[in-house]
């Protein structure tokens, strides 16, 4: 995933301008129109930098995994919907290098 990485970078920022100066000369432009950033394409960096700290060891390992928590965290402002699913995602990615990540609220019933 992260040799797409590249191409899903432009998609995040936060307008449609930023993006098409990012874009590489080959990569298709971005819409004016286009809701940016795409959260999507957010979640794809991070789901590329998650699988990276999975296969790196050490310092790099955890980089990589702080790069994903934080890329999941952003989604809390960008998909609110979805607030819980991303706090365990931004877990889970602490979770590959054993760092403790925020807690999520029980539901008492």
């Amino acid at each position: 995933m992260s040799t797409l990485s590249a191409f899903a970078a432009p998609l995040t920022l936060s307008s449609a301008s930023a993006a098409r100066d990012a874009a590489a000369s080959g990569d298709p432009t971005v819409s004016a129109h286009g809701e940016l950033p795409a959260f999507l394409a957010v979640e794809f960096l991070a789901d590329a930098a998650a699988e990276e700290a999975e296969v790196l060891g050490g310092r790099a390992a955890g980089d990589k995994a702080q790069e994903a928590a934080a890329l999941f965290a952003s989604l809390k402002q960008y998909d609110p919907i979805r607030t819980n699913y991303w706090q365990v995602r931004e877990r889970e990615s602490l979770a590959l290098v054993g760092e403790e990540g925020p807690r999520i609220m029980e539901v008492q019933a």
